[in-house]
């Protein structure tokens, strides 16, 4: 995945350490026993930071999961209030999606994608090509969710060329196995 892996000491005033991980999303190092600030720097993680204790003749695993929803959207209305060509953050955009999906305002991290097939592997998505949206509301009817939100930048509408709303979750669990 190759995920900028920085390591603080304490409550993380100070790096450590640096590096990537791997091709399996792997990192692993040697540290000495005290607590440390781990920072994963990646936009699809929300840049995640975490503490985590290392505890003498122990093994301490850090396992970090993304979960993405990607949500094709069927119809869109995105208000133009200059008629320059861009979405506002004081514009409304409203999107309509697919039947059985619901997207709610309650995923941390929430993206509206303009560049990408909504079937595109994350680790394919650059940054580049999604704008962070706000839900603003949302109301389903006859099976279909309409979602009203708002673009945190200018969002350029000739753009365009897919779009979906990407719901990025992360979750994480640290364990620690005496060796």
């Amino acid at each position: 995945m190759g995920v900028q892996v920085d390591i603080y000491s304490g409550s993380g005033t100070a790096m450590i350490e640096k590096n990537f991980t791997g091709p399996n999303g792997e990192w692993q190092g040697n540290l000495p026993p005290t607590t440390y600030s781990v920072k994963l720097q990646d936009w699809r993680l929300d840049n995640f930071t975490t503490s985590v204790q290392v505890v003498s003749s122990s093994v301490t695993k850090l396992d970090v999961i993304l979960n993405a929803s990607s949500y094709v959207v069927q119809s869109s209305s995105i208000a133009d209030p200059d008629f320059l060509g861009y979405a506002v953050s004081w514009g409304q955009i409203y999107a309509l999606v697919y039947a059985n999906q619901t997207v709610t305002g309650h995923s941390p991290v929430t993206y509206l994608d303009t560049a990408y097939s909504p079937f595109t592997p994350m680790s394919r998505i650059a940054i580049s090509g999604v704008t962070p949206i706000s839900i603003e509301g949302y109301n389903q009817n006859n099976g279909s969710q309409w979602i009203q939100f708002t673009v945190s930048a200018p969002l350029d509408l000739g753009s365009i060329r897919a779009m979906s709303i990407l719901a990025l979750r992360t979750e994480y669990s640290v364990n620690t196995v005496a060796i």
